[in-house]
């Protein structure tokens, strides 16, 4: 199925789904991307293709920059950026394995937002789908 120039396979618009059944049934989140941790956006709802790009992109730098504030040799976990009228928050997929890179799930909240529902359902979200989680790394040679 086309939208624009992305085509959107049969387990993205799963994933696709399963993001709106999020944002629909988390009380103050309003946009949810699923990205490479490379910034490459995969799937996401509540906003368009340049914002998703635009997201996705940020969190693979947040990533960068989180990365070296672990005390040994860590991936990101979860990272909450808080404004005054948003709050984003992060989480990684958990790894695969060298044959695959993990993802990033963001969220956009209000105020309003239970933080400790936000995390609780992001984190159920991740470990329900966790095998769909994954991008295969790219052809090295190319």
């Amino acid at each position: 199925m086309p939208q624009g120039n992305i085509t959107i396979t049969r387990h993205d618009e799963h994933l696709q789904w399963l993001l709106q059944r999020f944002v629909d049934k988390v009380p103050g989140v309003t946009q949810a991307v699923l990205a490479s941790r490379d910034g490459i956006k995969l799937v996401w709802v509540g906003m368009d293709v340049d914002a998703a790009d635009e997201l996705s992109a940020a969190l693979s730098g947040l990533r960068a920059l989180a990365f070296p504030l672990a005390s040994v040799n860590e991936d990101m976990h979860q990272v909450v950026v808080q404004f005054p009228s948003v709050t984003v928050y992060v989480m990684r997929t958990s790894d695969r394995g060298a044959d695959y890179v993990s993802e990033v799930l963001a969220v956009r909240a209000g105020p309003a937002a239970d933080p400790r529902v936000v995390g609780h359902e992001m984190a159920a979200l991740i470990t329900g789908v966790e095998e769909h989680l994954t991008t295969p790394v790219r052809d090295r040679a190319q």
